[in-house]
């Protein structure tokens, strides 16, 4: 299709015609790759069309077109000589097209489009309710509006604009349309090779860019922009809640707007200066490549208030700065990210400071939730005492791939006297991850209280045993210290993930357990703890309860020789998935003293999988009632010593060992758990020959 109305068939002195849609709201153009225009004549209308999507029609260049506009080729090579170049190109819309209620715009992968707009040829009020512009894949594109339109094109309806990946892009618009962009909500530009995001025209003085609804600015991967305006301007954007600036060689900060001439490359301002109104409402900054305002952070060179109202605040990318994140007047902050600092010994800077009432005041941090550190590889660690008891307000922390820390939070010596307890009453997710050095969370000798704790994951942290120190003489520990003692109060956890602590052996003690502790655990995931004895061990005395658990996946763990116990078995009666990989446990329930056979009943459980369980034997190896009336799916791979299905429950010695052979086993006539194997929708049974 090489145009979507055609004139052919008309007489000579009819081609010259006029078309009008007027009640087309919307219209989409798409993978059309033959097509060169919509149609030919003198003037196409669409009164009512509110939203225009042209995407993936690699030949055209004119929406509407005559045929005697003239073909223009070549790259224009001189910023002078770009105008009268444009003056030249067919543009997508002329005077021609008329959408004068248009409010979306959307252009991608139009491989020959260099211009939307010409600078002189323009219908009257068209594209000038226009809301949303998004221009993607348009390698040919020198700007989205030319210079000199002589204002007959205006955007002051509109709210987003975005660009991406048009390479011949030099600039966005001309001074005389960025002052009138008094509705833009959010700028998006991304992977262009603009120079400038405004060009010039000749005006009266410095212009004053003022953008009131301005909240979202997007910069990513302009490796060759210099400046917002590359003369004398002032920007205003009072409602700016978020600047996020990747992969962009532009200076960031600028204390005031300094007298320049455009040709001073070198000597031109910051993209953005942080001038007395700009930044005040700022809620998101991201600076990847901007080492200006991060001096300035450090050396407490910004402007007092500047970020009030910042909560979002990232510090990435190689920086060569071994002292600490100072403390400024960031109040608001609520998230922290910091990444990427390889000279970074600490944190936070609280020397010369004193602690009061036994916690250190963190200024600016009080309200910070969220603190994400992730590739700073000189950190030993993150927090002091004093520090985390300052941050009440924390809800998250997240560690990641920091070759040299051993702990999160340091031992304090000589003031750990003065704290009964680390306290942190709001955190509710940890995860450490890829920390080679760690050993504790917390290495001092005080209690550890997380009482909205619902989250915990700890992967690949090789040399990771306990979660808050333990001495193993002055704890009186038999062999191993669990990861976790009765120094851990985590009351309200849900959900915990252990991938890769090869030195984990007990999880808990069967003694030493803080009472209610894990009691509304409802996942667990345990995988690649390779020296890990047991889930739970036997005579925990009642201090350890899983009755909320609903999921447990243990995946090779070959030191396993059992899950739990009678004691914890019988209380499951909210699991409702089981799966065990490439472990090396010979049972499944341990035994402990019990009266009577026990029952195990699992009134939700749906699905269990086991597979390549190479010295399993028997889900308990004495005699016992197993029901679960719910049972959907039960899969077994790979588990070449047992026998899935007895008809009876034989009374037997433990010597019997062809006996013991049977995983489940199956009285007659028992109806709880008859029914729920018949309902089993999905039951598998792999076990190779010996």
């Amino acid at each position: 299709m090489e145009v979507i109305t055609d004139t052919k068939g008309v007489q000579k002195e009819e081609k010259i015609i006029d078309m009008s849609f007027p009640k087309l709201l919307y219209m989409k153009l798409e993978v059309l790759p033959n097509l060169t225009s919509f149609g030919t004549g003198n003037l196409i209308e669409f009164p009512s069309l509110k939203e225009l999507h042209i995407e993936h029609c690699s030949n055209l260049k004119t929406f509407f077109c005559k045929s005697f506009y003239p073909e223009t080729e070549g790259d224009p090579k001189e910023e002078a000589a770009l105008e009268n170049y444009l003056v030249d190109i067919n543009p997508l819309f002329d005077e021609k097209v008329a959408f004068p209620s248009l409010e979306k715009m959307v252009l991608l992968h139009l491989d020959n489009l260099q211009l939307i707009w010409h600078n002189q040829k323009l219908h009257v009020e068209s594209c000038c309710k226009l809301k949303v512009l998004r221009v993607e894949f348009c390698e040919k594109l020198l700007t989205i509006v030319p210079s000199n339109t002589q204002g007959c094109l205006t955007f002051h309806n509109l709210e987003s604009l975005k660009v991406k990946n048009c390479s011949s892009l030099k600039s966005l618009f001309p001074v005389s349309i960025a002052i009138g962009l008094m509705q833009l909500k959010e700028l998006w530009i991304n992977s262009c090779e603009l120079e400038k995001i405004v060009s010039e025209e000749v005006v009266n003085g410095a212009p004053t860019f003022l953008f009131p609804q301005l909240t979202d600015v997007h910069l990513e991967n302009l490796c060759e922009l210099k400046c917002f305006y590359p003369r004398l301007h002032a920007i205003e954007w009072p409602m700016l809640k978020s600047l996020g600036v990747y992969e962009c060689k532009i200076k960031s900060y600028a204390s005031e707007f300094p007298s320049f001439q455009a040709i001073d490359w070198e000597g031109q301002p910051a993209s953005f200066s942080l001038e007395k109104t700009g930044f005040r409402n700022i809620e998101f900054v991201k600076h990847s490549e901007f080492p200006t305002i991060k001096e300035n952070i450090w050396n407490d060179g910004l402007p007092v208030g500047l970020f009030r109202s910042l909560k979002w605040l990232v510090l990435d990318e190689v920086y060569d700065m071994s002292c600490a994140f100072p403390f400024h007047d960031l109040r608001n902050l609520e998230t922290l990210e910091v990444r990427n600092y390889h000279s970074l010994e600490d944190l936070f800077d609280i020397k010369g400071k004193t602690i009061k009432n036994s916690k250190e005041e963190i200024l600016g941090f009080n309200n910070l939730k969220s603190l994400k550190v992730h590739s700073c590889s000189s950190l030993r660690y993150i927090f002091t005492p004093a520090i985390i008891l300052g941050l009440d307000q924390l809800q998250e922390i997240e560690v990641k791939n920091c070759a040299l820390i051993e702990e999160i939070i340091t031992k304090d010596e000589g003031k750990e006297g003065a704290i009964d307890k680390i306290f942190i009453p709001h955190l509710n997710s940890i995860v450490l991850e890829l920390l080679p050095d760690l050993t504790n969370f917390y290495s001092g000798t005080n209690y550890l209280e997380c009482p909205s704790l619902k989250s915990i994951t700890i992967a690949n942290c090789p040399k990771m045993e306990t979660f808050v120190f333990s001495d193993l003489k002055t704890d009186h520990f038999d062999h191993n210290a669990p990861l976790f003692n009765e120094k851990v109060a985590f009351p309200s956890l849900e959900k915990m993930v252990l991938l890769h602590l090869d030195n984990l052996q007990l999880i808990w003690h069967n003694h030493k357990l803080h009472v209610e502790s894990f009691c509304k655990l409802k996942v667990v995931r345990i995988e690649f703890c390779e020296k890990l004895l047991t889930i739970v061990p036997s005579s925990t005395q009642g201090r350890l309860t899983f009755h909320n658990l609903e999921s447990l996946k243990v995946n090779n763990c070959w030191s396993l020789k059992s899950l739990f116990p009678v004691s914890i078995a019988i209380g499951l009666l909210q699991l409702k998935e089981l799966s065990i990989n490439s472990c090396g446990l010979g049972k499944i329930v341990s035994e402990e003293e019990v009266n009577g056979p026990p029952t195990f009943l699992f009134p939700q459980l749906t699905n269990i999988h086991l597979e390549n369980l190479r010295e399993l034997k028997c889900f308990y190896p004495q005699l016992h009632t197993i029901e679960w009336p719910m049972l959907r799916s039960l899969d077994v791979y790979k588990c070449r010593k047992i026998k899935v299905y007895a008809a009876e429950f034989p009374g037997f010695p433990a010597k019997d060992e062809e006996r013991l052979l049977t995983l489940f086993f199956v009285r007659k006539g028992h109806t709880k758990f008859g029914s729920g194997w018949y309902r089993c929708l999905c039951l598998q049974i792999a076990i190779p020959p010996h």
